[in-house]
């Protein structure tokens, strides 16, 4: 079989294993890394015609102002902190395998 004849047949398979495959595996290692932040929530007096409740509400400004000074932060202290997690399980692993 010629080269390009190859290529040709094998491009839809390469193609469908990257799909299927690596983006899944890409995308569970990024999102593992993913850390929620704690939003600034605000209580307000919500008045109807059946009288006034209180409700908390997320302070969006706030929220975000305070998100603007860690995210940095964040970027450099994901991947170690991935790192240290997979240091335990594979001491915790090691340890009980010995037992």
């Amino acid at each position: 079989m010629k080269n390009r004849t190859f290529f040709w047949f094998i491009l839809p398979s390469l193609i469908t294993m990257l799909l299927f495959i690596a983006l899944p595996i890409v995308s569970v290692a990024v999102q593992s890394m993913h850390i929620e932040h704690e939003a600034v929530m605000v209580e307000v007096e919500n008045c109807g015609p059946f009288g006034c409740k209180k409700e908390l509400q997320i302070d969006v400004e706030e929220t975000v102002s305070d998100l603007r000074d860690i995210v940095c932060l964040d970027l450099l202290y994901r991947i170690p902190r991935y790192i240290d997690h997979m240091t335990l399980f594979y001491i915790t692993f090691v340890s009980e395998l010995d037992n």
